[in-house]
């Protein structure tokens, strides 16, 4: 598999891949979306990891626009 692996933290527990999708695809071609919940946490959200085939710069812009910003699904 080719890309890079980025992991995505503090999602609503209702996110969905194709969410995931929508928000990353401006940023490269989406190879993987992995999902994860915290249904022990109060209120329940989840985690992931998204696989990116991009170039660096594009990889960069993604992480400096998206990185501690809130993201509503």
């Amino acid at each position: 598999m080719e890309g890079t692996r980025l992991f995505v933290g503090n999602l609503s527990a209702n996110t969905t891949e194709a969410d995931m999708r929508s928000k990353f695809s401006k940023f490269g071609k989406v190879v993987k979306i992995e999902l994860k919940e915290r249904k022990f946490l109060q209120p329940p959200s989840c985690f992931g990891f998204i696989t990116l085939d991009a170039p660096r710069h594009s990889l960069e812009n993604c992480i400096y626009e998206l990185s501690n910003t809130q993201i509503f699904f």
